[in-house]
């Protein structure tokens, strides 16, 4: 018994030295939360309004050391979108020292960057955020170690679809991050998009025009014989080729669109390239979806 005292003991004092030095070489704290529990961790990876980017690290790894100022810069330089509403994403930062068995388990190697998708069902916080603070300043790192030590407690959020979750590969500068949080957004609002576009059920909003351009596009398909609404969606009226001839003329009006204009005219192409670059990706998915419904016929 006075062995196992002595175990936890050390166990404890140095996963809270582990802690604390997180805590305080945290950096830009507006920008990044260092993560102090499991909970606070699924709370933030399964909110349904906010993308949540993880830095899984480890005191140890001289490449984790190197990718701590990175990390900080690309947090910043979303910092005034967060403020202005533009896009809600939270920076987050997990030791796996302390986290190991729990959260860091299944990865291959450190560092490692997560981008976590927001959940599609509105998760229970445990705590408002007011709370959280309060919570985190009063309660002794001691208390909470021993309650990990002593106690699991069963969460029913505590898991993340593995849909949700897209790992970053590439080059490790702040540039290429940046970039790479960036596509992945812009391709989720990019399909929810095309959701309510394939929806006859929801009507565009007034100030969406790639929307309302693809309602259009659609009505023009339909009215060309190339698609029918179904029961279990849009179907093709004539041949499996049809998507593909539509492909085909949106890039031959892509290639002949003149790029290198001056002002006003520059604006309004590329503002036509990414229309058509949009309709393109609406027939890829309206692809996808009738090869989807063919499969679950079979």
């Amino acid at each position: 018994m006075l062995f196992i005292y002595w175990f936890y003991l050390i166990v404890g004092q140095t996963l809270a030295q582990s802690l604390q030095t997180d805590k305080d070489q945290g950096g830009n704290d507006d920008d990044i939360t260092y993560i102090m529990d499991t909970n606070q961790f699924y709370n933030f990876t399964n909110r349904p309004d906010a993308y949540t980017i993880v830095k899984f690290y480890t005191t140890w790894c001289s490449h984790c050391k190197i990718l701590k100022p990175v990390f900080q810069e690309v947090a910043g330089n979303f910092h005034d979108e967060n403020l202005a509403g533009v896009s809600k994403i939270n920076f987050i930062e997990v030791n796996c020292d302390v986290f190991g068995n729990n959260l860091c388990s299944s990865l291959p190697g450190f560092p490692i960057i997560h981008v976590i998708k927001p959940s599609d069902n509105t998760i229970e916080s445990h705590e408002d955020e007011e709370n959280k603070k309060v919570t985190s300043q009063e309660e002794s790192l001691w208390n909470k170690l021993l309650n990990k030590v002593w106690a699991t407690k069963v969460n029913r959020n505590t898991f993340i679809e593995p849909t949700r979750v897209v790992q970053f590969e590439g080059r490790r500068d702040a540039p290429t991050i940046e970039n790479f949080i960036r596509t992945i957004i812009a391709k989720d609002n990019e399909v929810a998009i095309i959701k309510t576009v394939l929806n006859p059920t929801i009507t565009c909003d007034s100030m969406d025009e790639l929307c309302q351009l693809g309602k259009k596009y659609l009505e023009e398909l339909q009215a060309n014989n190339i698609l029918k609404r179904g029961t279990q969606g849009y179907e093709l009226v004539g041949s499996n080729n049809s998507i593909d001839a539509e492909r085909s003329k949106l890039n031959n009006i892509q290639r002949n669109i003149d790029l290198g204009g001056a002002g006003a005219e520059d604006a309004m192409a590329i503002s036509r390239v990414k229309n058509l670059k949009f309709l393109y990706a609406l027939l890829n998915h309206l692809e996808d979806s009738m090869v989807s419904q063919v499969r679950d016929e079979l």
